[in-house]
């Protein structure tokens, strides 16, 4: 949070603002399960513990940004989303500039040796 000072709190009214942390957060196999769709639907239903996770990622002033490589429009995850009643500020298709990334095939960056054994084995 960023703090003005009590001179200018005064003066002009001002309070402190909130700054927030931005999480992109990726849809498939982290939001929905995509490895078991619902029968005659192309999705799955919500990841255990989204739901919760997200709305307390909210409360907690983050701004969620949902990104999905999905083609076409985002309309079917934000009707998913907004349908199981999940928490979000925005949905993407394109990488979003963000505190944190939260997606189920990630490897952690730490050197390039450590990247290469995870991958090769």
């Amino acid at each position: 949070m960023i703090k003005i000072p009590k001179r200018l709190q005064s003066k002009k009214g001002l309070k402190p603002i909130k700054v927030s942390k931005v999480l992109a957060i990726d849809f498939d196999g982290v939001i929905h399960d995509y490895k078991h769709p619902i029968e005659g639907r192309r999705m799955g239903l919500p990841i255990s513990g989204a739901k919760e996770s997200l709305l307390q990622f909210k409360q907690k002033g983050y701004t969620i940004i949902i990104h999905s490589v999905r083609g076409g429009s985002s309309e079917h995850i934000a009707a998913f989303m907004d349908y199981y009643g999940l928490t979000y500020d925005t949905i993407t298709n394109i990488k979003p500039n963000a505190d944190y990334y939260i997606d189920d095939k990630a490897v952690k960056f730490t050197d390039w040796d450590n990247v290469n054994t995870i991958i090769y084995g």
